[in-house]
């Protein structure tokens, strides 16, 4: 019995990992190729970036989709930490590089509601996802840290 136990557990695992997507078991990887979104600062004080580097991917399959970012924060700042883990909230917080360290402004991204403030010589992100109705719900699939920068993947369905 316990031998039959045992083996039916196994057989579940491995038809759990044979029918798993790729994207969920693959290691994220940064692209090669620049960012391909581009947000402009609104710059108030100080010396500022121009923009900022966003790499976006998005996977749609039938029933929603997977949407995946990663803002190239290392362009003008350090190692990125993740401060806030909310349900519908992921903030991330770094310091600035000493060339930005005076920088007061603002950026913000309305097509994936992301913002970016500057100030305290720190770069704060924000991503909202929006609220959940019956039809479309959302959530993070992934708050994390990838080479040094914010890493978010999250999905809606239709």
């Amino acid at each position: 019995m316990k031998t039959l136990l045992n083996s039916t557990i196994i057989s579940l695992l491995t038809l759990t990992l044979t029918t798993a997507t790729p994207a969920q078991l693959s290691q994220p990887e940064l692209p090669t190729t620049p960012p391909d979104t581009l947000v402009k600062v609104e710059r108030r004080s100080g010396n500022c970036p121009q923009s900022i580097g966003v790499w976006t991917n998005t996977r749609q399959y039938e029933g929603g989709g997977q949407f995946t970012i990663i803002p190239d924060t290392l362009a003008f700042a350090g190692k990125a930490k993740l401060v806030v883990a909310k349900p519908k909230l992921v903030e991330y917080t770094a310091s600035l590089k000493p060339a930005y360290s005076s920088c007061i402004a603002r950026a913000k991204n309305p097509e994936i509601n992301s913002r970016f403030r500057f100030a305290n010589g720190n770069v704060y992100f924000q991503l909202y996802l929006p609220p959940d109705t019956p039809a479309n719900p959302s959530g993070f699939d992934t708050r994390s840290i990838f080479t040094a920068r914010p890493y978010i993947q999250w999905s809606i369905a239709d």
